[in-house]
């Protein structure tokens, strides 16, 4: 087995191909040894900057030169807007104000830095509210099952003095009506016995009409006048019930009105 080609993912130098290459290309992305760093650098149609391995990616890529390939633009012609390189400067753009990209790239990353700060910040921000909202979900619950327990407190109340109304209602109702009852039963008592009184009125008047005694007949007195022909009405007194017309307006202010939590 090749000692060369084990290890697939082990990182090589890109010319020799020997292995762990300190060194990297950062414009042309090469990973290079420390003896092939100078065959490397000697190709001057393109520019390089060579870095420490684990500084690659750190060195900003500028912009190619179109007219002049392989140069990089390093600077940025502000009358013209465009990036230019150090050929153009002299050929086309003399006398112009220039700008350095380096320093406008350097500007912009310490901007996206404070971006990400701010960023991370209002992240935060919106987590801890996120979670503070299923804290006060839970508060509200118990508040809510609070009022709801209140609420029906006060209807079991109402309820107990309902009840208790009522019942004393059909007390009284019913001493009525055994009073009236009582009454009725005493008057039937007495009718009854004016009915048996009678009954032997008519029994006595009955043989009077049968006898033949001259003296009898004529000693007869009429007792009708003690027994008076009873009234059709009975006498009972019915007491009645003012209803109210229930006022759900106060009914409900008994409940007082739900205020907003504060």
């Amino acid at each position: 087995m090749d000692p060369s080609n084990s290890g697939q993912d082990l990182i090589r130098c890109d010319l020799c191909k020997s292995p762990t290459p300190p060194l990297h290309c950062d414009l042309c992305h090469t990973n290079l040894c420390k003896a092939c760093v100078g065959e490397h650098i000697s190709d001057f149609s393109k520019e390089h900057r060579v870095v420490q391995f684990s500084e690659r990616g750190a060195s900003p890529v500028y912009p190619k030169c179109s007219p002049h390939s392989g140069k990089a633009c390093e600077l940025q012609c502000t009358k013209c807007g465009t990036p230019v390189c150090s050929l153009c400067v002299t050929e086309s753009h003399q006398g112009h104000t220039l700008s350095s990209i380096l320093k406008t790239y350097t500007a912009q990353k310490e901007k996206m830095k404070t971006d990400l700060e701010e960023l991370l910040y209002v992240l935060r921000t919106y987590e801890n509210s996120a979670s503070n909202i299923d804290i006060e979900k839970s508060c509200l619950e118990w508040e809510f099952e609070k009022l709801t327990t209140e609420v029906d407190q006060q209807g079991e109340k109402l309820h107990r003095e309902v009840d208790i109304f009522i019942n004393e209602r059909k007390i009284q109702i019913n001493k009525k009506k055994n009073w009236n009852l009582a009454n009725l039963d005493e008057q039937k008592e007495k009718m009854l016995s004016l009915i048996s009184e009678i009954e032997q009125r008519m029994k006595h008047v009955t043989e009077m009409l049968d006898t033949t005694e001259v003296s009898e007949v004529s000693a007869y007195k009429s007792e009708n006048a003690d027994f008076r022909v009873p009234s059709s009405r009975l006498f009972y007194v019915l007491p009645k019930i003012s209803l109210q017309e229930i006022n759900s307006e106060k009914f409900c202010k008994m409940f007082s009105d739900l205020l907003p939590l504060s």
